[in-house]
């Protein structure tokens, strides 16, 4: 099977959904592990943490616990989804792909307003 790890994830979902099984996905991005701690310079997980809408990097921790949730009980009918422990960044690339800033969208936060979307011509 090839594809991307929500594409395969969906389809792992689908092939055990008529045994009752829930398949979930944990995609994590720039955990700061005690090796990444010594392979990144600093100056590297200052540019790392400044690409994360959430301004901090990933921890073990925080793959743990989202992992611990899927496996939960109370998390039974979540199925066929990938959780993206990101801080963020996945969502802020897809903003970028459509031509939105975040930062416009955080201003517009509490306004209630959506965000303009870009005019193609």
């Amino acid at each position: 099977m090839t594809g991307s790890p929500r594409g395969i994830g969906a389809a792992i979902a689908t092939l055990f959904a008529a045994a009752g099984a829930a398949v979930a996905c944990i995609a994590p991005e720039t955990i700061m592990t005690e090796r990444n701690r010594e392979l990144i310079p600093a100056a590297v997980r200052d540019q790392l943490r400044g690409s994360h809408p959430i301004r901090r990097l990933g921890t073990p921790e925080g793959v743990a616990q989202a992992a611990l949730f899927l496996a939960a009980q109370r998390s039974s009918w979540i199925s066929g989804i990938t959780v993206d422990v990101a801080g963020g960044s996945v969502i802020a690339q897809g903003f970028a792909a459509a031509g939105l800033r975040t930062g416009r969208l955080t201003a517009l936060a509490g306004s209630g307003s959506p965000p303009e979307r870009p005019h193609h011509r």
